[in-house]
């Protein structure tokens, strides 16, 4: 949300050009963002996996994705009735 922040704050201050560099900076924060959520939401069920916990590892990979459903589905509700 901050990045959007800024994006549409420096969009309504400043003019800037169309180049190259805001797709590939888009791309580029996309990219960091899945690699940050991969590692959230799989490097703990793996290892737990790899110990052979396989029980353990998928209830908590089930969790953990049931509980970002569950907050992104409640952060979009809010947005939706808010505006």
């Amino acid at each position: 949300m901050v990045i959007v922040s800024v994006i549409q704050y420096t969009e309504k201050v400043t003019e800037l050009p169309e180049t190259i560099l805001i797709p590939m900076v888009m791309l580029s924060l996309f990219v960091i963002s899945a690699a940050v959520m991969a590692y959230l939401f799989v490097a703990e069920p793996i290892l737990l996996y790899i110990d052979g916990q396989k029980k353990q590892a998928v209830n908590l990979f089930l969790f953990t994705v049931g509980m970002f459903a569950l907050i992104t589905f409640l952060i979009s509700l809010t947005l939706f009735f808010l505006f």
